[in-house]
């Protein structure tokens, strides 16, 4: 049988072949070890040739094979029930983590946008009206931060005839 996918694996019913050799393995250990005590525990009983004593204890083993095998299920059930909601959660937060990553990126390219396109308003007001970088304007530009704005002022400072006229484009 081919193993499942730890995705596929919800329950015992459907594990694969080693979920099943632990859960062997681990109903012999259980049996093994509870059938030693009940024997050191019963051995008189044993040892003397008394039918009823003789059933009693193998009407222990049997209830202890019974829970050996219960046992060793929901440790099982329990290791793979655990598998699947760990490794969602993981996936979770690997998808939160790249949308957070991407969030930022794009932000971050948003912002090297505005700011470059303020260094260009800058420029070019510098270049055709001599505009000193103390000037208020230039403060006034440089609080700007809607991408279409700035597109909008950077057309007008290449056009304007003059910075009093591109001042009056600022306060509208």
């Amino acid at each position: 049988m081919a193993e499942k996918t730890d995705e596929e694996r919800v329950s015992i019913w459907s594990t694969g072949d080693t979920e099943r050799t632990w859960l062997i393995a681990l109903a012999v250990l259980f049996f093994v070890s509870s059938l030693a005590l009940v024997l050191w525990y019963n051995w008189y009983k044993i040892t003397k040739p008394d039918y009823d004593a003789i059933i009693a204890v193998i009407s222990i083993i049997g209830s202890i094979g019974l829970s050996a095998i219960t046992l060793a299920f929901f440790i099982i059930e329990g290791v793979n029930l655990m598998i699947v909601p760990v490794q969602k959660i993981r996936a979770e937060t690997e998808r939160y983590l790249e949308k957070r990553f991407q969030d930022g990126q794009r932000k971050g390219i948003e912002q090297g946008i505005e700011q470059g396109l303020r260094e260009s308003i800058l420029d070019v007001l510098e270049i055709r009206f001599d505009l000193l970088k103390t000037d208020p304007l230039s403060a006034r530009i440089a609080a700007i931060d809607d991408l279409q704005r700035l597109k909008q002022l950077h057309r007008a400072a290449i056009q304007v005839s003059s910075l009093e006229a591109f001042g009056h484009l600022l306060d509208a």
